[in-house]
């Protein structure tokens, strides 16, 4: 190389000089990859694997592991009419509550604790599906389902009050039929 060659000259000549073997090596890849795709697939040999002693084998590869299945219902159902129902959390937080509940005992039981195997024969860790059913259903009306007391307690004063309201008017209608005057005239 000259010494009168400026850096970016020096730099491109290196370039050049390392990206022919490069491409050479491309090349000769492509053709290779030319050659082996254009043979017969029968004839392109297969890669060694390990040997079979039964067919037996085959299938417990293919075998899937039997998962842990849970399906809980902590469902609330609301039937009727003026029902009051106080929770101390919503039915998400219920939910993830016995999630985690689940968990913690699975993993209190797992087999390292002789209880429930949580791998196979293999080492192979099973499957666990958690299905939780946490949801409310109510039917009927006047239903309050609330999570603070303050709900609770204005709920059964317009009770109160609706049903005080009925029983007064009740006494008014009651005290006019028992009326003298209101006995000669309907007989």
């Amino acid at each position: 190389m000259d010494s009168h060659m400026n850096t970016s000259e020096w730099q491109h000549e290196d370039i050049a000089g390392n990206a022919l073997p490069f491409f050479t090596k491309h090349m000769t890849l492509q053709r290779n990859l030319q050659t082996i795709s254009s043979l017969h697939p029968s004839s392109i040999p297969t890669p060694i694997s390990e040997p079979r002693l039964f067919d037996d084998d085959i299938e417990s590869e293919e075998k899937v592991q039997s998962p842990i299945n849970l399906r809980i219902n902590a469902s609330l159902k609301v039937t009727n009419s003026n029902n009051v129902i106080c929770l101390a959390a919503s039915p998400a937080d219920d939910a993830n509550a016995i999630a985690r509940a689940v968990i913690r005992a699975m993993e209190e039981h797992s087999s390292g604790r002789c209880g429930i195997p949580m791998i196979d024969e293999d080492g192979a860790p099973r499957p666990i599906n958690i299905e939780i059913d946490a949801g409310i259903t109510v039917e009927g009306e006047g239903n309050l389902i609330t999570g603070r007391e303050v709900d609770v307690v204005r709920h059964l004063q317009e009770q109160i009050s609706k049903r005080d309201g009925v029983a007064v008017k009740r006494e008014k209608s009651d005290s006019r039929e028992s009326s003298p005057c209101r006995k000669r005239r309907q007989s």
